[in-house]
């Protein structure tokens, strides 16, 4: 996600967990595009390690880990959904410092 917003400009912190700060959070029945889903240890406890952004239609863009495919898929089929933290709508749309 880093290096997506940066590629237009905008900041977001580097890492996953600082991310999961970024915005508001939303409940999964108001997800809008944009919207950035975080995933924990199981039951989506503990550290944050990874996010997907939501496409809609109940569509996530993902990329698993490091120089996998980024696709797009249902969210509810990323293997990490049991570790579901929530999402936020990014609130700070500022350009990078």
């Amino acid at each position: 996600m880093y290096s997506l917003y940066a590629r237009y400009g905008l900041y977001l912190p580097s890492d996953a967990a600082d991310q999961r700060h970024a915005g508001i959070s939303i409940p999964l029945a108001k997800l809008k595009p944009g919207d950035l889903l975080f995933f924990a240890g199981p039951g989506g406890r503990g550290l944050v390690h990874h996010v997907a952004i939501y496409v809609g239609g109940g569509h996530v863009i993902d990329s698993p880990c490091t120089g996998a495919s980024v696709e797009i898929i249902p969210m509810t089929s990323l293997p990490v959904w049991n570790e579901f933290a929530g999402a936020i709508r990014v609130t700070n749309q500022a350009a990078r410092p």
